[in-house]
């Protein structure tokens, strides 16, 4: 039977063991591409290779999401990157989901959905999780579609041999309640 995931506020402290939180401007092309979003509405949009940033000595890819408001509030998938910090933000007010550091990458996923948490994230917040660290696509409040925003390391989005993800069965996804 699935639990609830009552959401909380977003705060250093509730945020701080899954990663960090940056406030304010951050200093990346991703605001100024639009038109480029626009012309592919409702697609995950992999920017060429020269939409790449480089953080802290490594260069990490640039994706963009419109992603259509949320109308089932359930926990549906996790996934969690081996190597590098991922970042996402959102043009609107989100959920975003943490969970623990994986532990045991061979071990079944399952055994973290007690440890998930939901925390209401305010439009514009950048997130940013630790290597290990279990979330997911957010989760979009409101009426209309957000961009979302996300800036992983290079080789995951290129080969993906370094994230796993996991889809939670029907029975086992944790409801959220706002």
């Amino acid at each position: 039977m699935p639990r609830d995931i009552v959401v909380q506020p977003l705060t250093e402290e509730a945020f701080g063991q899954f990663g960090r939180i940056i406030e304010g401007v951050f200093p990346c092309m991703l605001d100024d591409l639009a038109g480029l979003i626009a012309s592919n509405a409702g697609q995950r949009v992999a920017l060429p290779k020269t939409c790449t940033i480089d953080l802290d000595g490594l260069t990490r890819a640039i994706v963009v999401e419109i992603i259509e408001p949320c109308r089932d509030f359930r926990l549906t998938k996790m996934e969690y990157h081996l190597r590098g910090e991922e970042m996402v933000w959102c043009d609107s007010d989100c959920i975003a989901f943490a969970g623990p550091r994986v532990r045991n990458w061979q071990a079944p996923l399952e055994q973290y959905l007690g440890e998930m948490t939901a925390l209401y994230v305010k439009r514009g917040t950048r997130l940013v999780y630790r290597p290990g660290a279990l979330h997911y696509v957010p989760l979009i409040v409101g009426e209309q579609p957000s961009i979302v925003r996300f800036i992983k390391p290079l080789e995951i989005e290129e080969s993906g041999t370094f994230t796993r993800k996991w889809g939670i069965p029907d029975e086992e996804q944790p409801r959220i309640v706002l």
